[in-house]
């Protein structure tokens, strides 16, 4: 059975039942039995009962359980970083997240950080064509391949923005570092960093406390 109106193709029936988030509409939907619609063989789509649109599959964003991230917001202080930036630091084991801050900004930056011990790795909400670009030469000049595989696996389209996406220890503040992601002219070092269950929230400059809005979250 598949309520409110779901159908899927042949190609989608390894999406495990669940509850699936339009990309049009906002709207979760139930997805319980997926099934073979002959029609739209080799098509992956599933048309929403709410607005009446297809999309493609992998647009549909499952339900996923964020209380982990959520009780982190409400304990550590946050750190914006620009994709693709951002998950190379939860994917691909970039060590560093370099800034260039003035001496006193930075001063109290890392007072919060070192309070804490431990931070949230938010992923901006924008992002250009350039800085795609940008990230595309430096990771192919300096990154060795292997260490990107877990990146070649995503399209740049399908990188969260705007939100909590990884935790991370704080380990130090360096002017020089061995790692090929350090660019300077400084740079927080991170350890133990891990990718979490993706929450929206909105950014802000340095160490931020996120909160999230209970519209984010969805309808049950």
């Amino acid at each position: 059975m598949i309520p409110h109106g779901i159908t899927l193709s042949p190609m989608n029936n390894q999406l495990k039942p669940g509850r699936y988030k339009c990309p049009e509409c906002g709207e979760w939907r139930d997805v319980i039995d997926p099934y073979v619609n002959p029609p739209r063989i080799g098509v992956q789509v599933i048309a929403c009962g709410a607005c009446g649109k297809e999309t493609h599959a992998v647009r549909w964003t499952p339900e996923i359980d964020v209380s982990e991230t959520l009780a982190l917001m409400r304990e550590l202080p946050a750190l914006s970083v620009r994709q693709p930036w951002a998950s190379s630091i939860v994917l691909c084991g970039k060590p560093v997240e370099n800034r260039d801050w003035p001496d006193r900004y930075r001063d109290m930056q890392l007072a919060i950080v070192r309070r804490a011990g431990r931070f949230l790795i938010h992923a901006g909400k924008g992002w250009t064509n350039e800085e795609r670009h940008d990230w595309q030469l430096f990771v192919s000049a300096h990154i060795p391949v292997k260490d990107l595989e877990p990146m070649r696996k995503l399209k740049f389209r399908d990188l969260p923005l705007g939100g909590i996406v990884g935790v991370a220890r704080f380990a130090s503040w360096v002017t020089d570092h061995p790692s090929p992601w350090f660019m300077g002219p400084g740079a927080i070092v991170m350890e133990d960093v891990r990718p979490l269950p993706f929450v929206a929230c909105k950014g802000s400059l340095g160490f931020f406390r996120a909160e999230c809005a209970p519209t984010l979250f969805p309808k049950l």
